[in-house]
């Protein structure tokens, strides 16, 4: 931006994966906030450089500049806390990239190259109790009983899925396992007092769906601190779980996850929203804080209707 409030550029992502940063304006005068890093561009070594001339400082300054690093479409192109130089990029494949604007990071290839990059799992496991009898429930009178079997629960790969206070103190904490391999799926729960003590622990045989995610739509949130996905959970056959009945017609489900960027990790926060018969392709917005819940909201068009639901509780308030 120059002293006197002039956006002298813009962002633009290609279909193929490519983004970017077109100098358009002739009158640049002094660039006071995020002035060009790269003098040179990929072009014909025959040709006249493809440049703009600043009037001020008689420097010049390339119109394109290129951003390489994705190979499909960009769903997402937005600025962290809206104001900073860091660029983030999610494309339709769950390819992530951050870019912040410096020197350093502009390659002897005449193009600039991310800080960081990772692949998202937008893949979506349920664990479903199954009817069969729960495994003995297991008590524990003594600390050294407890421990000695959180010494062999540790071993078991599992991961913390949801905690619920019992009003004294204490706890009661559900996992879920981890392991596509695992032969015996089970949900654990452990009971603990006031102090972290194990009380007791159960296990639960359940049985494992897991849905393929497909990237629909990606927007910052209002905070420009995370993204919010919109994510389209179908059940494929390939995918399929233990417990699994063949045969069965195949679920649909929309999810919207918040990723924060700079945490490099999804939030507990989700809103899941079961898909009936879609005439078009479903659209989300995020709002800010309205009311006195402390929650966004997430909207949701589909088959002609808004469905509204709270990021913090993750339940509709309306639609």
């Amino acid at each position: 931006m120059t002293i006197m409030g002039v956006q002298p550029c813009v962002m633009v992502a290609s279909a193929k994966g490519t983004v970017v940063k077109w100098n358009h304006a002739l009158e640049r005068g002094t660039v006071v906030y995020g002035e060009s890093c790269a003098h040179t561009e990929p072009s014909n070594p025959n040709l006249e450089p493809n440049t703009l001339m600043n009037s001020d400082t008689d420097a010049r300054t390339v119109k394109r500049e290129f951003y390489e690093f994705h190979d499909c479409r960009i769903l997402l192109l937005g600025f962290l806390e809206h104001g900073s130089l860091t660029m983030v990029t999610l494309d339709e494949k769950g390819h992530l990239a951050v870019w912040p604007y410096s020197a350093d990071h502009f390659s002897g290839f005449m193009w600039h190259d991310p800080s960081e990059t990772s692949t998202l799992d937008l893949a979506l496991n349920e664990f479903i109790a199954s009817p069969q009898p729960a495994a003995p429930l297991f008590t524990f009178t003594t600390k050294e009983a407890a421990d000695s079997h959180l010494v062999d629960f540790g071993e078991l790969e599992l991961k913390l899925w949801d905690v619920h206070p019992d009003g004294r103190g204490g706890r009661r904490e559900i996992y879920h396992p981890t392991a596509d391999h695992n032969d015996a799926p089970a949900i654990h729960e452990l009971w603990r007092d006031h102090d972290g003590t194990l009380i007791a622990h159960e296990a639960q045989p359940c049985s494992h769906r897991r849905y393929r995610g497909t990237l629909k739509q990606a927007l910052m949130t209002t905070s420009a601190a995370e993204i919010a996905m919109l994510v389209d959970h179908s059940k494929d056959e390939n995918f399929r779980g233990r417990g699994a009945t063949r045969g069965r017609a195949a679920s649909r489900k929309l999810a919207v996850y918040l990723f924060n960027v700079s945490k490099g990790l999804f939030l507990a926060s989700r809103v899941t929203h079961e898909i009936s018969g879609v005439k078009h392709e479903p659209i989300l917005a995020v709002s800010p804080v309205f009311d006195s819940t402390g929650s966004d909201y997430a909207y949701i068009l589909e088959s002609h209707v808004v469905h509204v639901y709270s990021f913090m509780t993750g339940q509709k308030l309306m639609e």
